[in-house]
């Protein structure tokens, strides 16, 4: 609103994801996520164009920055020396009860 407010111009959400829903067909539209700036001036409608992408770059630039900490906050990776290693020795076999075991006696 701070666009409209300061332009006089109307903006709005259009395309996918943008909860428009057109009247014409009672769905959204197709199109990619856009802004769409509308005004009978075209001097007006450039300025809201220049507001909405210097909004839509600041946008971008804060989720950069999120990203970079969240993936700085979850990409720990342990080095070799922090692993135990597997231990190689197989397990020892399984009998059924009622065989005999070697070295067991009753």
């Amino acid at each position: 609103r701070h666009i409209e407010n300061q332009t006089g111009a109307t903006v709005s959400l259009r395309g996918q994801q943008s909860g428009f829903i057109k009247f014409t067909n009672n769905k959204e539209s197709e199109e990619p996520l856009h802004i769409r700036v509308e005004h009978k001036k075209e001097d007006i409608v450039v300025e809201a164009q220049r507001l909405a992408l210097n909004l839509v770059q600041t946008i971008e630039d804060d989720f950069k920055e999120f990203s970079k900490y969240e993936s700085q906050k979850f990409s720990y990776i342990p080095t070799t020396s922090t692993i135990p290693a597997p231990s190689l020795r197989p397990p020892p076999p399984r009998f059924p009860s009622s065989t005999v075991q070697p070295g067991v006696t009753t």
